[in-house]
């Protein structure tokens, strides 16, 4: 039995108690009959964490709820030699399937196996992919979001950026994204928008990512056609981590050919991306030693992105601030005095023949010395307008902090818990183009976001 609690920012649903796969097998002998009464039981080669299961009566086994990882499977039974299964490789993406052959002898005795995994997926229809950490840590990827690995994967098709991706050609709402176990989608957007992910799973903080394109288990099925399931890296027996920093600068990079044209030099481009981890048995020297029984895992991982951006704004002409307008007809280009006519018809406010309001002038006029900080390139066509080419700074922040604490409470019960978070802070806001309109204007506004994620399970 498997029970799970999730807490999100947003509405969230846990699904099959977090990211959990199983074991299957059969237990033959050397003759190719079946074996009831086999004791089977899987190691976690990382937790040294044990489950164990006996073969039924047609010899088949089924170990289930078993993190994520590589597996050590014995198998043993009175008058046969003991089987060992080595690196047994079990993901989200569906059970692993071994099958073990005991030979007559004592149990002293043991066969080893190595890379016992069957290739051939014999239980479970689903079309599956996975990428393991090990892969994750070997393929570069600047932005360090392990969402956008999955457009490597078959049948993925990316038109555009990669939040423009589909599976298999059908839309982006069939589309479910969860971080162990729990949904990390916008469902507001998840319509039009449904490989976007309220969380962005760092490389560092994640064991694995896996693509469910067709045939999903009924654990799953009800929350779309096409499952993308992220795995929390767990601690292990042994203590690891690692610090990096990694530096880009626009010195690296040419200008781009809009910018050439319009005369603007190259955007300031600064990435920092620091970021630590750390993992192992809990262990506090001379009061408890947790190895076997009790693991953490942290990361932490930051991205600074001081820039520059160009924005484009239209602004007046000199002729169309002075009231002076033109456009075309059939009869051809035609001028009207815009101030002239109000006058004529009567329609003059406060007594100004000649000029606006100063306050609506007050501010042409601020717009107008604008243009001094950018270039101005005509619009064809229009006779009123022109188009302001300027740059202006942008900074972001954001930070994802990831823990994960795993406690055998037994052989049989374990307890897992794993908190994401993403908090960002964007100014200006250019994910929904709030920037200033104008050099120097203060119609710009800030994106601030706090997301976060936590699940726990009990085995």
């Amino acid at each position: 039995m498997v029970l799970a609690l999730a807490l999100i920012a947003t509405p969230a649903y846990a699904q099959g108690g977090g990211a959990t796969s199983s074991i299957a097998g059969v237990v033959i002998d050397s003759g190719g009959g079946v074996i009831p009464g086999a004791t089977v039981t899987a190691t976690n080669n990382s937790t040294a964490g044990t489950s164990t299961v006996i073969s039924q009566a047609n010899g088949t086994f089924t170990i289930p709820a078993l993190n994520v990882g590589t597996y050590t499977v014995n198998v043993s039974l009175q008058g046969f030699k003991t089987a060992v299964l080595k690196d047994v490789q079990v993901s989200s993406g569906g059970p692993a399937n071994v099958r073990a052959t005991l030979e007559v002898g004592g149990l002293a005795e043991t066969v080893v196996v190595e890379g016992a995994s069957a290739i051939v997926q014999t239980q479970t229809s689903a079309a599956a992919n996975t990428i393991t950490a090990r892969q994750i840590a070997s393929l570069p990827l600047q932005s360090r979001n392990t969402l956008d690995f999955v457009t490597f994967l078959p049948g993925v098709m990316t038109p555009g950026g990669n939040r423009d991706s589909i599976v298999n050609g059908l839309p982006q709402s069939s589309l479910n994204i969860t971080l162990d176990g729990v949904s990390v989608q916008d469902n507001h957007l998840k319509t039009g928008d449904g490989f976007f992910a309220r969380m962005q799973p760092r490389l560092d903080a994640v064991e694995e990512v896996t693509v469910t394109a067709a045939a999903s288990g009924a654990d799953t099925s009800g929350q779309g056609s096409t499952q993308i399931r992220f795995t929390t890296k767990s601690g292990s027996n042994s203590f690891s981590g690692s610090s990096y920093y990694y530096y880009q600068h626009e010195k690296l990079n040419t200008n781009t050919y809009f910018n050439k044209v319009s005369g603007l030099p190259k955007n300031v481009a600064l990435q920092h991306q620091p970021g630590t981890r750390a993992g192992g048995p809990v262990f506090i020297p001379g009061l408890y030693d947790g190895r076997g029984k009790a693991f953490f895992f942290v990361n932490y991982e930051e991205n600074r992105t001081p820039r520059t951006i160009t924005t484009n704004s239209n602004i007046l002409t000199d002729e169309a601030q002075a009231g002076i307008f033109r456009y075309m007809t059939s009869s051809g280009l035609q001028t009207v005095n815009l101030y002239a006519l109000a006058q004529s018809l009567g329609t003059v406010a406060n007594g100004y023949t000649t000029t606006p309001d100063p306050t609506i002038m007050g501010i042409l006029n601020v717009m107008r010395a604008s243009a001094s900080q950018g270039t101005i390139e005509t619009l064809e066509g229009n006779f009123t307008a022109e188009r302001l080419k300027f740059q202006q700074a942008a900074n972001g922040l954001t930070r994802y902090p990831t823990i994960r604490l795993d406690y055998n409470l037994s052989p049989a019960h374990r307890l897992t818990g794993s908190w994401n978070f993403n908090d960002l802070v964007s100014r200006p806001d250019t994910t929904n183009t709030r920037q200033g309109t104008y050099p120097g204007s203060n119609n710009s506004s800030a994106q601030i976001s706090d997301r976060y994620t936590f699940q726990t399970t009990l085995r």
